[in-house]
C-alpha cells in the first residue's frame, strides 16, 4: 500500500552529536495499521547527550491540508483543517499529554484524495510537526516528525545504552468525514481488548463534595433497581479541610465532614445492594496546606501551589502504593477512580516526563497485578489525559466533566478518530420535571432536562431517543439523584440498562463509522468486524428535511435482515424504514451499497430510528 512515504537516508532523525545508532522498526499489523519503534544507542565510550528525539517521515511534495485537535477543559478534542504552506506545530509540555493538544495528526493530499493518520503514544511531553521543506530547484518534500519535546530536554545516554522513542501508528485515510477511525479501533480492540463495558454509579453530579451518609444511602438501593454495577464515591470523603480540594493528598477519611467515620457502612450497604465498591482518588499531587508534602516531602516535587508525587524514585511509588492499597483492602474497594487537575511543566530530571511516566506506568501495574478485580478509571481533567497511551492502563475514560448529551455526542464523534469507542464512557446527569412548560404533541408535560455544563449552571430539555443513543455503545454511568426521577423516566433508564446489558458483547468488540457530519445530522454505524450485525444511529438537529438516505458500509455479497430499533435477539419482524415494501425485511448488501437505505426522521434533536439493526443470515 502507497502511504506516499519516501525511501531517503534522512527518514529517520539526526542527532547533535555523533556515536550514535539508529533502529528504525516499522511492523505492518492488520487492517492496514503500521507500528513504527525507534531505537537510539549509545554506540560510543563516553556519555552522550540528546537534546532533541524525534522520528521523521519524508513524504512527496505537494498540496495538502492538516488536521489537528486541540483539548481543555469542556472544549475537548475540537478539530481543525488547515492548509500546509510551511509548518503545522502540534505540542502538549505538561505531564498531562493531551493538554492543549492531542497527540494526533492526519495529512490530506488534495491531489489524490487521500491521506495518512499519525498517532504518537507519547508518555512524555511531546511535539507533532507537518513541515514543506525545500530539496531542490522548487522542489520540496513534506517532513512529519513526532517524538519527544521540551524546552529543557537534555538526556544523557550512557555508553552501550538504548533509549526507546514513542511508539507511532499510521495508516492511510481515504474518508475525510471518519478518517478511517476503525482501522484504529479494530486494531485497539486485537491489541488492547477491553474486559468489560460495565453499567457505573457515581456521586459526583449528585451532590458534588457535599455527600453525607443519608443522602449517599439514598442513591444506593436506587442505582441497584437500574442496574448499576458499581457504586462509586467522587470528592468528599477525605482529608482534614472542609474543602475537598485543600485536602488533596491526605487520603484518609475525613471525621469532621462526608460520611464523618461511616464510609465503612456506605460501602457495606453497596455490596449488599449486589454493586461493587468504588473511590475517587488523586494519586498524582497533593495542595499547599495537606499534610502529606509536610510529612513526606522527599517523596514530592514543588511547582507552585501544588506538590506532584515523583514517580521516578522507588520509594515515593512505594508510599503511594502502600496507601492506594490500604485503602482497597479496608474498603474493600473494586473500582478506582484516578483524577489529575493540575500541570506540571517542568521536570527537573530534563528527560520530557519519561522517568515520570516510567515510574507511574511501574504504579499502575503494581496495583493491577496486585489488584487484578479492581476497575480501573481515567479521569481526563477535561480531556487534558484523554491518550491512547492510556488505554493500556485503564479500563475506560471519564472523557469529560460537561454532561450534556448533545456536548457529549460533539465530543465523542471526535474523540473515536483516535481513541476506540469501547473507552469512552456515556454518562446522564438528568432530572424530570413535570408542567414546567406546554408540550403541543406530546401526550404528556413531563420533560426529560439534562445539565448542559460541568456544574448544573445551565439545563436543557433532553429528548428520551437522544438520551438513549447517546448512551450507547460504551460503559453506562449515571450521575445525579435518581430519587428524583418520575416513575416514567426511571423504567426507560431501567429498560435501557437491561437492553444494554444484552447486547454488552457486541459493543465491546464494535468498531464505529461516522457515515454523516453536517450541521443537522450525525450519522454513527456500529459493527463487528465481520459485519454480522450492524447498528445505524441517526442523531438530528435542526432538520430541513422528513428522511435521510444512508448509505451504511456492509458485506457486499451477504443478505440482510433488516429491523427498525434495537433487536437483542437479532431476529427481525418489520423494518418501517425501508421504502421497499416488497422486501421489507430482506435486502443484499450490494443493494444498500448501490442504493442506500431511506430512513424516515420524526423530529429535532432526536436519535431517528433509534438504531436500525442489520443482521447478516
Amino acid at each position: 500500500m502507497n502511504l506516499f512515504i519516501k525511501n531517503t537516508d534522512d527518514q529517520l532523525w539526526n542527532v547533535c552529536e555523533a556515536g550514535f545508532s539508529l533502529q528504525e522498526n516499522t511492523v505492518e499489523c492488520n487492517h492496514g495499521v503500521y507500528s513504527r519503534k525507534d531505537l537510539l544507542t549509545n554506540t560510543s565510550e563516553e556519555p552522550r547527550h540528546v537534546t532533541t528525539l524525534r522520528s521523521r517521515f519524508v513524504l512527496e511534495g505537494g498540496e495538502y491540508e492538516v488536521y489537528t485537535q486541540y483539548n481543555s477543559w469542556q472544549n475537548e478534542s475540537i478539530g481543525v483543517w488547515e492548509r500546509l504552506n510551511t509548518s503545522i506545530l502540534a505540542r502538549c509540555e505538561s505531564v498531562r499529554t493531551t493538554r492543549s493538544a492531542n497527540p494526533f495528526l492526519v495529512l490530506w493530499s488534495l491531489q489524490t484524495g487521500r491521506g495518512i493518520a499519525f498517532h504518537l503514544l507519547a508518555d512524555a511531553s511531546w511535539s507533532i510537526t507537518a513541515s514543506r521543506v525545500h530539496s531542490s530547484g522548487e522542489a520540496s518534500n513534506i517532513i512529519v516528525e513526532l517524538g519527544l519535546d521540551a524546552p529543557n530536554l537534555d538526556l544523557t545516554v550512557l555508553p552501550g545504552e538504548s533509549i526507546s522513542l514513542p511508539e507511532i501508528l499510521y495508516y492511510e485515510v481515504r474518508n475525510k468525514s471518519d478518517l478511517d477511525c476503525w482501522k484504529l479501533h479494530r486494531y485497539c480492540n486485537e491489541i488492547y481488548p477491553r474486559r468489560n463495558l460495565p453499567v457505573i454509579y457515581n456521586t459526583w453530579l449528585y451532590k458534588f463534595d457535599k455527600i453525607d451518609f443519608e443522602n449517599v444511602a439514598k442513591q444506593i438501593p436506587a442505582a441497584a433497581e437500574l442496574g448499576a454495577e458499581y457504586f462509586v464515591i467522587d470528592a468528599g470523603w477525605f482529608g482534614l479541610n472542609p474543602k475537598w480540594t485543600k485536602g488533596i493528598g491526605d487520603w484518609e477519611e475525613s471525621m469532621l465532614f462526608g460520611f464523618r467515620g461511616k464510609m465503612e457502612q456506605i460501602a457495606a450497604l453497596v455490596r449488599e445492594h449486589s454493586m461493587r465498591f468504588g473511590l475517587w482518588l488523586e494519586v498524582e499531587r497533593a495542595v499547599e496546606g495537606a499534610n502529606a508534602p509536610k510529612e513526606y516531602s522527599q517523596y514530592f516535587i514543588k511547582s507552585d501551589d501544588n506538590y506532584f508525587l515523583d514517580f521516578s524514585s522507588t520509594e515515593a511509588r512505594d508510599y503511594i502504593f502502600n496507601i492506594v492499597s490500604g485503602l482497597i483492602t479496608r474498603y474493600h474497594v473494586e473500582f478506582i477512580k484516578f483524577d489529575f487537575n493540575a500541570d506540571l511543566t517542568f521536570d527537573k530530571y530534563k528527560s520530557a516526563f519519561t522517568k515520570y511516566f516510567k515510574g507511574y506506568r511501574n504504579f499502575i501495574q503494581r496495583l493491577k497485578n496486585a489488584f487484578p478485580n479492581v476497575y480501573f478509571e481515567n479521569c481526563c481533567s477535561g480531556g487534558e489525559r484523554m491518550n491512547l497511551c492510556n488505554i493500556k492502563d485503564f479500563d475506560s475514560f471519564w472523557p469529560t466533566d460537561n454532561q450534556s448529551p448533545y456536548v457529549g455526542m460533539r465530543i465523542f464523534k471526535d474523540t473515536i478518530l483516535r481513541l476506540p469507542p469501547q473507552v469512552f464512557e456515556r454518562w446522564a446527569a438528568i432530572t424530570t420535571i413535570n408542567n414546567a412548560a406546554p408540550s403541543y404533541f406530546a401526550d404528556t408535560s413531563e420533560h426529560i432536562l439534562s445539565t448542559g455544563d460541568a456544574v448544573w449552571g445551565h439545563l436543557a430539555s433532553v429528548d428520551a431517543s437522544y438520551l438513549k443513543g447517546f448512551m450507547t455503545g460504551g460503559p453506562l454511568g449515571f450521575s445525579c439523584d435518581l430519587t428524583k426521577l418520575s416513575d416514567q423516566a426511571f423504567a426507560f433508564l431501567k429498560e435501557h440498562v437491561a437492553t444494554f446489558k444484552k447486547m454488552r458483547n457486541f459493543w465491546l468488540t464494535a468498531e464505529c463509522r461516522i457515515l454523516a457530519d453536517t450541521d443537522s445530522v450525525l450519522v454513527l454505524q456500529y459493527n463487528d468486524p465481520r459485519f454480522k450485525r450492524i447498528v445505524i444511529q441517526v442523531f438530528t438537529q435542526r432538520i430541513m428535511q422528513t428522511g435521510l438516505h444512508v448509505y451504511p458500509v456492509t458485506k457486499y455479497d451477504a443478505t440482510y435482515r433488516l429491523c427498525h430499533g434495537l433487536n437483542v435477539n437479532g431476529s427481525a419482524t418489520t423494518n418501517s424504514a425501508c421504502e421497499n415494501q416488497q422486501n421489507a425485511c430482506i435486502i443484499e448488501g450490494k443493494t444498500l451499497d448501490n442504493h442506500g437505505l431511506y430512513i424516515a426522521l420524526d423530529g429535532n434533536y432526536k436519535m431517528n430510528t433509534v438504531t436500525l439493526y442489520v443482521q447478516e443470515l
